[in-house]
């Protein structure tokens, strides 16, 4: 995913389109369980809130035009 990101970021660096990679660690959500594999039934626990890893998406876009961040990686405790 990290490299598809930086790819698609150089292809549009002269343009105005500005490109993020947001790297981040579980987020509960059902995807996982869409995929088949189990998981111990506290797995969910250990993710971050949905709510959590948008804040931090509007935080990323609400900074001043001249400043932006590329990459940002995101881990729970």
């Amino acid at each position: 995913m990290r490299g598809f990101t930086e790819v698609i970021r150089e292809d549009l660096r002269s343009t105005n389109v500005k490109v993020s990679g947001i790297y981040q660690a579980g987020v509960k959500t059902n995807m996982f369980f869409k995929t088949g594999e189990k998981f111990a039934d506290d797995v969910h626990d250990k993710f971050m809130e949905p709510k959590d890893l948008a804040s931090i998406i509007v935080f990323m876009l609400s900074q001043p035009p001249h400043i932006w961040i590329e990459d940002l990686r995101v881990n729970y405790k």
